[in-house]
């Protein structure tokens, strides 16, 4: 039994049909994973495990939601870009959808982000009754499309509907996105000082090793017989007459017997 049957996914269809202003193709693959959900998500199996990492195919939700999302990408009514996407990208992508020709792009500063450049771009389609809005697929990435005003709003109703969320406010959508990122950002921050210092304690064991091992070979290696010395200060001798029988003398050196 699948998840989730008490609720009305026909809304799924009929947001499909508004944005693609009832494309036959679109509608056609909305209806199958609709009405037959299984069998839909065996048909493209791997573009969920792949591309979305969804493995459960209980999850009808799950499914049928990404499904809308991917029907309405595949056929060119919507893109997905990533949070941190460049305005080149962000033109590019939104160029390619329906009505995505509309938009003036000159204005737009590379600096900003998605948000900003949805927001300056909704302020000059409404002149136009049109509008980018967001379907909130809880990730980090927004999922975007271009439709008229009035349809908007209904679309927004129908999400809602069945506990989903589309947006023309860009900004209300990725707000729990932001918390995952900042979080995301803090581990990879962690993980990357973390492999630092490893390599600093790495580098000073090796250093040590190279120091003990210069200051080994420094050292020369004598063969020292074991004699027995006596010193005798006192005793005076003309530097520059002493010979070995003097050292020795000298320091009474008493050398072993040779047996």
């Amino acid at each position: 039994m699948l998840e989730n049957e008490k609720l009305d996914y026909n809304k799924c269809i009929e947001i499909v049909k508004i944005i693609s202003k009832n494309d036959k193709g679109s509608v056609e693959e909305i209806e199958k994973c609709v009405n037959d959900t299984e069998v839909y998500y065996d048909t493209v199996k791997s573009e969920f495990e792949q591309d979305r990492a969804i493995f459960d195919c209980n999850d009808k939700d799950t499914i049928i939601w990404i499904g809308m999302v991917n029907n309405l990408i595949r056929h060119g009514y919507a893109c997905e870009l990533d949070w941190k996407e460049e305005l080149d990208e962000f033109k590019a992508s939104l160029s390619k959808i329906k009505k995505g020709n509309l938009i003036d792009y000159s204005k737009l500063d590379k600096n900003d982000n998605i948000e900003v450049w949805c927001d300056k771009i909704n302020k000059a389609l409404k002149k136009c009754n049109l509008g980018i809005s967001c379907i909130d697929i809880d990730s980090d990435s927004y999922v975007l499309f271009i439709c008229e005003l009035d349809e908007i709003k209904k679309i927004e109703i129908l999400a809602k509907d069945i506990n989903h969320k589309i947006n023309l406010q860009i900004s209300t959508i990725p707000q729990k996105t932001k918390k995952k990122n900042k979080t995301k950002n803090l581990g990879q921050f962690s993980l990357i000082f973390t492999i630092i210092v490893l390599i600093c304690i790495i580098l000073y064991i090796i250093l040590q090793k190279q120091i003990k091992k210069s200051n080994n070979n420094s050292l020369k290696k004598y063969d020292v017989p074991d004699v027995n010395i006596n010193i005798y200060p006192d005793m005076n001798y003309d530097i520059n007459q002493i010979d070995e029988n003097t050292v020795n003398e000298i320091f009474d050196i008493q050398k072993p017997l040779n047996l």
